[in-house]
């Protein structure tokens, strides 16, 4: 091969090379700015709904402003006490919080086959408590049957043990060998299992 013909393989090499990285450099950019736009929005409004109500209020109800995220504290403080303080996890807040901030994904999964089953069924059919039948309690009628056991055939419900089962993943990640699997599906199961009997508890004393 003649010395022009590799000049000119080296050139064209050259070009395409820098072709494909200002092309790679443009796509980046189209990709950065708009999540960090999103970013910055969301840091704007989030900054400014913080307040006390944030850490001590439980989740408003659907279309229903307000509301903060205590439930999430306190169970992974819960969490944290099981895991560290009584199985020797040494997990930290933040991590048990991310994990259950993760594991709890699966709420917004759940919230859209909500809405998905509430356009395919009639008004008079749907039951906005209970709006998907992954729980025994979609299949009971509310006002015949125990509160008790309707409270505990609501807390068996399919999308919640998702979402321990990704917690107890998350917590055997970030304890590593410090923790076996079983062990942490147990550390997430104990405080399901004991706040679902006082809650059902709860409401069958009041009902």
């Amino acid at each position: 091969m003649s010395t022009g013909a590799l000049q000119l393989r080296s050139r064209f090499r050259a070009v395409t090379d820098h072709t494909v990285t200002v092309l790679a450099v443009v796509a980046t950019i189209l990709v950065i700015v708009p999540l960090a736009v999103i970013f910055a929005e969301l840091i704007y409004k989030g900054l400014s709904s913080l307040n006390w109500d944030f850490f001590t209020k439980v989740p408003a109800p659907e279309g229903e402003t307000g509301g903060g995220m205590a439930n999430a504290i306190v169970g992974s403080a819960v969490l944290l006490g099981v895991a560290s303080g009584i199985m020797s996890a040494g997990v930290k807040f933040k991590q048990i919080f991310a994990i259950g901030c993760y594991a709890g994904l699966t709420g917004i999964i759940a919230k859209i086959l909500g809405i998905v089953v509430m356009f395919l069924k009639s008004p008079d059919q749907f039951n906005l408590m209970n709006p998907l039948a992954f729980n025994p309690a979609a299949f009971m009628d509310p006002k015949t049957t125990s509160k008790f056991l309707y409270t505990i055939a609501s807390g068996c419900d399919l999308f919640i043990f998702w979402a321990m089962l990704l917690t107890a993943i998350g917590l055997k990640a970030a304890a590593g060998k410090r923790l076996s699997f079983g062990g942490a599906l147990f550390a997430v199961a104990l405080p399901w299992a004991f706040f679902l009997l006082v809650g059902a508890s709860i409401a069958g004393a009041f009902s």
